[in-house]
């Protein structure tokens, strides 16, 4: 759908409207602090990256963010664990991931924003990370960890310059980065260690020493076969570590791919390393003067091949597919009718009394009532309907039990009723200008001031606080009183 595709570019955008009064700021950071710490870590990380907090008070937000990261539902990231779409739950748990909420994004990202404050409390921050414990996820799971984050803070410390002249001389920026290598035990740990190596490098640190620590970490991860397969699919593991790797870190590699692949393997993933094999091979063939024999994909047999990946296909995928395409039905030429506004107006309706099959997830059910009251946006572009389905999908929004038990999830959706705001409740042709195929779109020039006003009269105080949020950023605040 148009909207889904050009609201989806945006969440890669910076704000388009940030003219926000620190007064007005602080009390919604001040009303904020009530709410989950994704939530409160959203809002506080969005007015600290458009300079709405004064600059003396905001080494405290960052302490104060940093010190509640452990209330987050979610201790650490996920990805998904296959190209390939599965829907259901697990696809907005993984978009959830992308928001940086859960624990461990929130402790970095808290670093990331002190080191432009106070280097110094960065460092000592970010020393007080504990070292992820991550699951070995098995065959049936469709995400896995993925700890990125942490070692793209560890670079942008050691990248920052934060260091004293004193502490250099001791190697310390060094000290720091072998520690946590060595204190890798995932395979998502290894991806993302191996990835940031070069900028370790670049930035001044004895690369030999790095890759002592790394070949030890190597050497001592063992991994479920859906993690490791993961990050040699699509993680980049192998390829990252022959791009750096010297004869004796090829070898330790060669040790970890021949110990992973003739495991315990995943039925899916039993003919997927090739690649990766023949990837190393070559590498392998490139050293000079060396015996380093390539792996046989032909006789590295798993000693068992276990399960597959659990179905993640909705519970009620049915009736929210007869609605959806009850609504598509509509023919686009018939809309100045009669029949043609009756007949939408009853599928609002519809949408809006529709509830969960029995014993189904709540949180499941919310993310298909809510991506199905968004589609309607797209469906009914403009005028009152338009107005009732921004309205409806304020309505799907409202969900104290969601926001209690899956902040971050609830976040996915209401980042689009949000984008709405901050496109359209400003200056249009700012907007427009940014993004010009947005004329075609059929998106509603008063989307983002309908949006707001959803938002603010909203009966649940979260999603209201939004509302105020994107006021703020659009300036939007007067025309929804």
């Amino acid at each position: 759908m148009r909207v889904v595709l050009f609201i989806s570019l945006l969440l890669l955008s910076p704000s388009l409207f940030a003219d926000n009064p620190s007064g007005r700021a602080e009390e919604l950071l001040d009303l904020a602090r009530g709410a989950p710490v994704e939530v409160f870590a959203d809002i506080a990380f969005e007015l600290l990256s458009d300079g709405s907090i004064r600059a003396d008070k905001r080494a405290a937000v960052i302490e104060e963010i940093f010190q509640r990261s452990g209330e987050a539902r979610q201790p650490f990231p996920l990805k998904s664990a296959t190209p390939k779409s599965r829907g259901g739950r697990s696809e907005y748990t993984v978009q959830a991931s992308v928001l940086r909420l859960d624990g461990l994004s929130i402790r970095c990202r808290a670093v990331q924003s002190m080191l432009a404050v106070d280097a110094r409390r960065a460092r000592m921050l970010f020393d007080d990370i504990p070292p992820p414990s991550l699951p070995k996820p098995d065959c049936g799971q469709t995400v896995v960890p993925d700890i990125r984050v942490i070692f793209e803070t560890l670079a942008a410390i050691v990248e920052s310059g934060a260091f004293t002249a004193e502490e250099t001389k001791k190697q310390a920026p060094l000290r720091l980065a072998e520690r946590h290598i060595r204190a890798i035990g995932s395979s998502s740990g290894l991806a993302a260690s191996a990835r940031v190596m070069p900028r370790l490098m670049a930035a001044g640190l004895d690369g030999q020493a790095l890759e002592v620590a790394f070949g030890g970490a190597l050497v001592n991860t063992t991994d479920s076969d859906r993690a490791f397969s993961t990050e040699v699919e699509q993680g980049g593991l192998v390829q990252s570590i022959v791009a750096f790797g010297d004869l004796p870190m090829l070898s330790t590699l060669r040790s970890y791919l021949a110990r992973h692949l003739t495991a315990s393997r995943c039925r899916d993933t039993t003919h997927s390393a090739s690649p990766a094999i023949n990837l190393f091979n070559q590498r392998a063939a490139k050293v000079d003067g060396t015996d380093l024999p390539p792996l046989n994909a032909a006789e590295l047999k798993p000693a068992k091949v276990e399960g597959d990946m659990r179905s993640q296909a909705w519970s009620n995928e049915a009736a929210m597919q007869a609605l959806l395409q009850e609504a598509r039905s509509l023919p686009p030429r018939g809309r100045a009718t009669s029949d043609w506004e009756f007949r939408a107006r009853e599928i609002l309706w519809k949408v809006d009394d529709w509830r969960s099959a029995e014993g189904q997830d709540p949180i499941e059910f919310f993310h298909q009532r809510s991506s199905l009251a968004y589609a309607l946006l797209d469906i009914f572009p403009a005028g009152d309907l338009n107005r009732k389905a921004i309205e409806g999908f304020a309505a799907a929004l409202n969900s104290p039990e969601v926001i209690r038990d899956a902040p971050a999830e609830w976040l996915v959706h209401v980042r689009m009723m949000s984008l709405f705001a901050d496109l359209f409740g400003g200056d249009k042709g700012k907007a427009l200008a940014s993004l010009p195929q947005l004329k075609e779109s059929g998106i509603p020039l008063d989307a983002g001031r309908l949006a707001v006003e959803a938002m603010i009269a909203s009966p649940n105080p979260t999603l209201a606080l939004y509302g105020e949020l994107a006021a703020l950023k659009s300036g939007t605040r007067e025309g929804a009183k």
